[in-house]
């Protein structure tokens, strides 16, 4: 083999074994997020990985893990102008809330007091689904620009 030819060669080896690496780095660094259970770094990565939707920027979060029940409960106050989340519940595909008794409120972190007025101006969305790792539910209250999380982990 020519030298030319062996320099060739050893420099697309190392570049596709350094790609290698990145991917399997990448990958585990994705499986640490979405298994993670703390409230603390990667909270709202960890919640976007489970209910496959999008946070968009946030003012203020609450997060609670309780590790005897395995859930954990996220309250996300979008910090975004309420046309940017206009169609948030279209884009996520979930269902109008048309009666408090359509979800268990108390099931979510400091639910707002306001949610029954909200439900009756149709402006209370919901959406529930499960993989093989945990159960999940998400209602957003597009007046208030307000998503609660609820994951529970099987």
């Amino acid at each position: 083999m020519k030298p030319a030819m062996k320099t060739a060669l050893i420099i697309i080896v190392s570049i596709l074994a350094f790609i290698g690496q990145g991917y399997l780095l990448l990958n585990f660094f994705v499986d640490q997020v979405h298994s993670s259970r703390s409230c603390g770094m990667f909270n709202i990565d960890h919640v976007e990985l489970h209910i496959k939707a999008d946070i968009p920027n946030v003012g203020d979060t609450e997060c609670d893990y309780d590790p005897d029940e395995n859930v954990r409960l996220v309250k996300f106050d979008f910090d975004v102008h309420p046309n940017a989340v206009e169609n948030y519940a279209s884009k996520y595909d979930l269902s109008l809330v048309e009666s408090p008794s359509d979800f268990q409120i108390n099931n979510y972190l400091n639910p707002s007091s306001k949610l029954g007025e909200h439900i009756e101006q149709e402006k209370v969305f919901f959406k529930q689904g499960k993989s093989e790792h945990s159960e999940w539910s998400m209602v957003y209250d597009k007046a208030l620009s307000v998503l609660w999380v609820r994951i529970e982990y099987v």
